[in-house]
């Protein structure tokens, strides 16, 4: 005999048809009904949202399929219907991100400098640039944790060159070992060339190599914890 493990999704559709004795005249949940996918999803949007309304169908039309018969989803135009007055009833949760704009860096260094010691200031500050002028996104440039580091994946000091020398860098390279957009992930390096703006990439890295020194990991608080997306955000 052939034991299935039923999903999360199928096991809360199978209660929900039993408990609304929503089944067939043969005693079986199966093939089901579009009056039976409106009760459910009425049902859920009672404590879920339209886009995890969705998965549930799709779990529902995986399991019927599994099970022998057709596409529950197919031609359900009045279901459709009701899945589209769900979403305007609950409006969409898009969030808007604000653009990362050199004005709003310039108000943020005052704010850090006022806050933190010079190591930690030029520390962030050099991250915060490098992302900056990089294009990298926050994961790109942080750690997974204050004490683990991924030597194939995360920036490290050793990574870092100063043409021709760290005390009058004219430009600088890194080399980017993991991104988003890198699928064979094989690392890049990355030029970045010395500027007189005081969003310098450039200067805010030799200012923080000449004030910490950092060895291993590229970016980490004088405490010794390592950099992570959680003291970004």
């Amino acid at each position: 005999m052939y034991v299935r493990t039923y999903t999360s999704g199928e096991k809360q559709f199978i209660q929900f048809c039993l408990m609304n004795k929503l089944i067939s005249s043969d005693r079986d949940i199966l093939p089901a009904s579009e009056v039976t996918l409106i009760y459910f999803s009425s049902y859920l949007a009672r404590k879920v949202k339209h886009s995890t309304i969705k998965l549930y169908l799709a779990v529902v039309h995986n399991f019927q399929i599994l099970c022998g018969y057709g596409d529950p989803l197919l031609g359900r135009l009045l279901l459709k219907k009701v899945l589209r007055g769900i979403l305007r009833y609950q409006g969409h949760t898009c969030v808007l991100r604000q653009p990362v704009l050199q004005r709003f860096l310039l108000a943020i260094r005052l704010i850090l400098l006022a806050w933190l010691g010079e190591w930690d200031f030029s520390m962030i500050w050099a991250a915060f640039t490098l992302a900056f002028f990089c294009f990298l996104c926050c994961s790109e440039f942080t750690y997974r944790g204050v004490s683990k580091l991924h030597p194939q994946f995360d920036l490290s000091a050793d990574g870092m060159l100063f043409h021709p020398t760290l005390a009058s860098p004219r430009q600088m390279s890194i080399i980017l070992k993991s991104f988003k957009t890198n699928v064979f992930q094989e690392g890049h390096w990355l030029a970045i060339v010395h500027s007189p703006s005081p969003l310098c990439a450039v200067s805010a890295m030799c200012s923080y190599f000449l004030a910490a020194c950092p060895w291993g990991p590229l970016f980490s608080v004088q405490s010794g914890r390592y950099l992570t997306r959680f003291e970004v955000v």
